[in-house]
Order: structure tokens, then C-alpha cells, then sequence
């Protein structure tokens, strides 16, 4: 029983991986993304 409990732990831990680091790595994309704007309308001024 003990070592099904770990097991599924790992598995979701996996699965926060999987599902987590697109989503982290999209919105860090997005950050960077409005930076470049905002560099941008600062240069035209």
C-alpha cells in the first residue's frame, strides 16, 4: 500500500511537470513579449 502511495504521488508530480513548465514557459513568453512593446512605444517617443 505504501509503495502505491508513493507511486501515485510520482505520478502527479510528473504531471504537474508536464502540465506546468508549457504553461510557465507561455507566460514568461508573454512577460517578455509586453516588454518588447513597451520598449518599443518608449523608443518612438
Amino acid at each position: 500500500m505504501k509503495k502505491y502511495t508513493s507511486l501515485l504521488s510520482y505520478i502527479i508530480l510528473l504531471l504537474i511537470i508536464v502540465i506546468g513548465i508549457p504553461y510557465i514557459d507561455s507566460q514568461i513568453e508573454k512577460e517578455n513579449r509586453i516588454r518588447i512593446e513597451i520598449h518599443k512605444v518608449n523608443e518612438k517617443v
